[in-house]
């Protein structure tokens, strides 16, 4: 099998997989494949994300600095991206970060 051929009938195998509802070793199993090498292909053959429009901000209401000194902000974001941020924070550091954020 060639190289082009492998890739093609990798690309195929992994795609019936994402169509499937068994786990990585079942399908691995019923199919007489290594299940490291499904794992492989399947990072290999991922899909490209799509290119999205940028998250729109919205607009965040001031917390008073008595309530919220010492105070932790935590913001999740895309790809396992967390930041923290000691509060309390000027609203042009907040904008900053949620801009980075949305960037990624």
């Amino acid at each position: 099998m060639t190289k082009s051929e492998r890739r093609r009938w990798w690309t195929a195998t992994c795609e019936e997989f994402r169509r499937s509802e068994e786990s990585q070793r079942d399908f691995c199993k019923a199919r007489g494949l290594a299940l490291s090498t499904l794992q492989y292909w399947l990072r290999k053959t991922r899909p490209e994300p799509k290119e999205t429009e940028p998250a729109a901000l919205v607009e965040v209401a001031t917390i008073s600095s008595s309530m919220s000194a010492g105070k932790t902000l935590r913001i999740r974001g895309p790809r396992e991206v967390t930041i923290e941020l000691d509060l309390p924070v000027s609203h042009d550091d907040l904008r900053l970060v949620l801009e980075a954020v949305a960037a990624l």
